[in-house]
């Protein structure tokens, strides 16, 4: 077994549970509801459409009709949710440091 062979071993074992996360994720949670929610959503959808069609490319090769924008639609969507989480991600952080401080004075 070479590295291509290890590599596709991978990416067939991550394949359904990437795919599977987002659905299951955007149909059963409040995902609405939170900061997080929408950032954790678009990241996964993006990352599974990521794992999807590097199997396209190897089931397909390189010149399948639509690759550039579906690579382009890919990258943006994990751009725009590690971008999203992470402003989740520090805006919590600063309502916590905000509310310590509340408390810390309060306890004065």
């Amino acid at each position: 077994m070479n590295i291509d062979d290890v590599a596709l071993v991978l990416l067939l074992l991550t394949a359904p549970p990437s795919t599977l996360y987002p659905i299951v994720f955007g149909l059963t949670t409040r995902w609405r509801g939170t900061l997080m929610g929408p950032a954790l959503l678009t990241k996964s959808i993006g990352l599974a459409l990521l794992v999807d069609l590097s199997l396209a490319y190897r089931v397909l090769g390189a010149g399948y009709q639509g690759r550039d924008v579906a690579r382009v639609t890919v990258f943006a969507l994990i751009t725009v949710g590690v971008w999203m989480q992470t402003y989740a991600l520090l805006r919590q952080k600063h309502r916590e440091h905000a509310a310590a401080v509340r408390r810390r004075r309060t306890h004065r």
